[in-house]
């Protein structure tokens, strides 16, 4: 299947209905963009607009190269509590 709305398109390798110009991933159906160009298609990427994330693996919206503890959700900084509830 290729576009026919675009002379320019004439192939659509992985058949996702984009033609193969516009595909960033032209072998892959399930990703077409890369909006933050980091070689991770928007669909897998938990942070489609930040080239430095990619993924959240305790699902806590901080990006495990930004997060201290990325596999625990409860703790997003490296900060210790202290007896009265503040942070050192």
């Amino acid at each position: 299947m290729h576009s026919r709305n675009d002379a320019t398109e004439t192939l659509d390798s992985d058949m996702d209905g984009v033609g193969d110009n516009a595909d960033v991933f032209p072998q892959d159906a399930t990703e077409t963009l890369d909006s933050d160009m980091d070689e991770v298609g928007d669909n897998a990427d938990a942070f489609p607009q930040d080239a430095n994330e990619t993924l959240d693996s305790d699902n806590d919206t901080v990006g495990d190269n930004a997060d201290v503890f990325p596999h625990r959700m409860l703790i997003r900084d490296d900060s210790t509590p202290t007896m009265d509830g503040s942070r050192r």
